[in-house]
């Protein structure tokens, strides 16, 4: 009587081939670690919420801009206002996204062997988006220092007109 040695996928497959009188041992297939990248996914997800963010304060910097070239102090501020507010509430996202950041950099060094790369690769992306995220609210905050000058210039003017 042989004793063979075969492996199977899972549990509950069909066995066939098998003979009587020889003794079988079944040994199930080590399974392929799952690749969980969901700190990498909501890094870039916060990422992005925080440039819709961005691009929504510069449209209401572009129109108090506007505003304030037309002359129209009280709506250049109105506007100005908005975007202020805004961008104060972008770096607490950008926040989050960086904890989501750190947790997939967590997840990458502690990755198998053999799933390894695909949590690099998610690293990366979410590491990208990040940087992205941060240069856009960089540039946005310098863009908001400009337009309150624009807007105050123009109330300032606006003040002296009528006494000259």
């Amino acid at each position: 009587m042989p004793d063979i040695k075969r492996e199977i996928g899972g549990i509950g497959k069909r066995l066939s081939g098998l003979s009587a009188g020889n003794t079988y041992t079944f040994v199930l297939k080590k399974p392929k670690p799952i690749v969980d990248v969901e700190n990498a996914r909501r890094a870039a997800a916060r990422a992005q919420a925080q440039l819709e963010a961005v691009q929504q304060a510069a449209q209401e910097l572009d129109s108090a801009r506007d505003d304030a070239s037309g002359g129209n102090i009280a709506a250049a501020r109105a506007s100005f206002a908005r975007a202020k507010q805004v961008l104060g509430g972008i770096n607490r996202g950008l926040g989050e996204a960086k904890e989501y950041f750190r947790s997939a950099q967590d997840d990458a060094k502690d990755a198998p062997g053999e799933v390894k790369d695909e949590y690099d690769v998610a690293k990366d992306s979410a590491e990208s988006a990040v940087a992205l995220a941060e240069k856009a609210v960089q540039a946005a905050e310098e863009v908001l220092r400009a337009v309150g000058a624009v807007v105050e210039e123009a109330a300032a003017k606006a003040a002296q007109a009528p006494s000259s």
